[in-house]
């Protein structure tokens, strides 16, 4: 398992695709999360126990598992961007010897 996180291993080519389709998802997953989020808690504190048994709780886990999605890919993009960045900086530190 460990060593499918080191990023080191991969091409570049790879890392950018990578970075490109987690931040597509995470631009899909994103939309209308917040406005969707405060629905939901305004329909549970105006109907309380009736909202929850009507499935404003399985609204909210469902937002929750999206929200940790978005940050999943949110982290998955930041380590495929500082790869990238290091290995340009090792290139450019190359190319002025």
């Amino acid at each position: 398992m460990m060593s499918l996180l080191n990023l080191r291993r991969y091409p570049v080519v790879l890392l950018l695709a990578v970075a490109g389709l987690v931040a597509v998802i995470f631009a899909l997953l994103s939309v209308d999360l917040v406005r969707l989020t405060v629905a939901n808690l305004d329909y549970l504190r105006r109907t309380g126990v009736a909202g929850i048994v009507d499935g404003g709780f399985l609204q909210g886990i469902g937002l929750a598992s999206r929200g940790t999605g978005v940050l999943l890919c949110y982290f998955t993009f930041r380590l495929c961007e500082a790869e990238l960045t290091r290995r340009y900086r090792d290139w450019t530190e190359r190319q002025g010897k």
